[in-house]
């Protein structure tokens, strides 16, 4: 079975590295990938079902669940999930690794399909 591919492409570098690593601890099931690149290029690359970002472009828009971290410093994250969006305050590693686990239950072992 596909694991659940979440990429990973906030800045600063620090907060991304830490992120991807508790991730990668509370989600073994789930493939975490690191990119700090063009995000854009990155969702093209990667494919993934779901993207944690600073700001998210239509592009990784299109993955199945999509994270902006405290865009414009803001003390909360927007989260989108299957075409719903909303303002979560405050999340925290244990949201994220819920958001993974409900991705993986949503998309099943099919989901780079969705994306073609």
């Amino acid at each position: 079975m596909r694991k659940t591919v979440v990429l990973v492409s906030n800045e600063p570098l620090a907060y991304r590295e830490a992120i991807a690593g508790a991730l990668q601890m509370l989600c073994p099931h789930a493939e975490i990938v690191v990119r700090g690149d063009d995000l854009d290029a990155a969702v093209a690359a990667v494919r993934p079902d779901m993207v944690i970002c600073n700001r998210a472009t239509a592009l990784a828009r299109t993955a199945h669940a999509w994270i902006e971290l405290y865009p414009d410093g803001a003390r909360a994250a927007t989260v989108g999930v299957s075409g719903a969006c909303d303002a979560v305050p405050g999340i925290d590693l244990g949201a994220l690794a819920t958001l993974i686990d409900r991705v993986a239950t949503e998309v099943g072992p099919d989901s780079l399909a969705q994306m073609e």
